[in-house]
């Protein structure tokens, strides 16, 4: 993996640890901090392709709402959205 992509995916896997939508990850317990990575190579190659609010929030509500079966609140995942539309904007 080139070290740019690499660097990206910790970042990525940083935000959706922050994110939490199942409520396991705490920075120093012994939750593994990878509970997200499975998402995270997608959600790179959408943002790499042009995704927008409305892709990348489809996309983050098809994986809490239908994959991982959570009601989250809307509001959070909007949030999400926007803090990875920035993290991305910055990185470009």
């Amino acid at each position: 993996m080139k070290y740019i992509a690499k660097v990206y995916m910790n970042d990525l896997k940083t935000l959706w640890n922050r994110f939490d939508p199942i409520g396991v990850y705490r920075a120093g317990s012994s939750w593994p901090d990878d509970e997200y990575e499975v998402y995270i190579q997608h959600m790179l190659s959408l943002l790499d392709q042009g995704a927008g609010y409305k892709e990348l929030s489809e996309y983050i509500r098809h994986i809490v709402n239908d994959h991982m079966e959570i009601d989250q609140d809307e509001a959070a995942i909007s949030a999400f959205v926007y803090i990875v539309l920035d993290w991305y904007k910055k990185q470009n």
